[in-house]
């Protein structure tokens, strides 16, 4: 196993984005689909960057450049979906006006984008849906920003043994690690100390509106037995919550310890793979050699059947009725000579 439970360590220490809660609580952001608000935890993170580096326009606005190739490689999806959920931000395209963006000028040029200030409406009283002008005010300085997130570690998005995960399964694994953290701090343990969450797939499809199944199938994405390794789930019973282990992401630092899709990793997946192989292995020799018996079996009832037939047909009896005749009449030869 590549990643090691979480024991004395807070899940807080890593490079990660910081996806705003409120995204989940208001009314009018949490109808974003999960990629768009991925997107926009990007670009805050890239607006942080900005700030530090200076990059603010003639009115202190922060503004940031990022190339689309490289959101599409981030993002893992198509020139199209890039673009819808670009819109879905973007109050001049209908969206919820979480960013503006200034066309490119020039070839190779990259849009100047103005990330908007979540955390500081205008005016109170206006409703997204009333105007179509943007509630959010522009970032001018972020030095001390604080506001409740979710972390997502950046290594879901760069490590090339799981970036190809599902967006959904990455926004679960946050939620789950989020939850962790909150164990953590009641020092929910097992016997073995390791700290475990208690979250229930209702709770998840609600936070990431979709549906069960889409549930069920990112924990599937993100579980030891047949998915990338970075929880371990442990059934308590019919009407109970599973027991989730999230596993460290951060404790995974050896290149031969090789995460895929499809297994926590290769060592345990032989390892099971060996056992079950073994067990339908033997098996496999148990029927061969059952199949071999009733074949030799088959074969020997057919030859008596063969043999018993031989024995009733008309020919068999006229050899035999012969043979019989000449017995007799060397037995009155050898009586006549006598």
């Amino acid at each position: 196993m590549p990643y090691e439970y979480f024991y004395n360590r807070e899940p807080e220490q890593y490079v990660h984005y910081q996806m705003p809660s409120i995204l989940f609580e208001d009314d009018n952001l949490r109808e974003l689909s999960i990629n768009a608000k991925f997107l926009y935890s990007v670009l805050l993170d890239r607006a942080k960057l900005s700030y530090k580096n200076g990059w603010l326009d003639d009115d202190g606005k922060v503004y940031i450049h990022y190339a689309q190739a490289d959101l599409i490689k981030l993002l893992n999806c198509g020139r199209t979906k890039m673009s819808e959920y670009f819109n879905e931000l973007d109050g001049d395209k209908g969206g919820v006006g979480l960013i503006e963006r200034k066309q490119k000028v020039g070839i190779g040029k990259n849009d100047k984008i103005y990330v908007k200030n979540f955390a500081k409406p205008t005016n109170e009283s206006i409703s997204l849906l009333d105007t179509p002008q943007s509630p959010f005010d522009y970032f001018h300085n972020m030095e001390g920003l604080r506001f409740s997130h979710y972390q997502i570690p950046k290594m879901l998005f760069t490590d090339e043994r799981i970036k190809d995960i599902s967006n959904i399964a990455k926004m679960a694994y946050s939620f789950l690690l989020d939850r962790t953290a909150l164990s953590y701090k009641n020092d929910w343990r097992d016997k073995n100390g390791r700290v475990y969450v208690l979250f229930p797939q209702k709770e998840l499809q609600e936070l990431l509106g979709c549906s069960i199944r889409t549930v069920k199938s990112a924990l599937s994405e993100l579980d030891i037995n047949n998915g990338v390794g970075l929880i371990d789930r442990t059934k308590q019973g019919m009407h109970s919550p599973d027991m989730i282990y999230v596993l460290d992401y951060g404790t995974n630092r050896s290149a031969n310890c090789s995460v895929n899709i499809g297994g926590a990793n290769p060592e345990h997946r032989e390892v099971q793979n060996l056992n079950i192989g073994g067990a339908k292995s033997e098996h496999r020799e148990v029927q061969n050699l059952n199949i071999i018996i009733i074949i030799i079996l088959i074969l020997v009832i057919l030859i008596l059947i063969i043999l018993i037939q031989s024995v009733r047909t008309p020919t068999f009896r006229k050899r035999k009725a012969r043979a019989k005749s000449i017995l007799i009449d060397r037995r009155t030869d050898l009586n006549t000579k006598k």
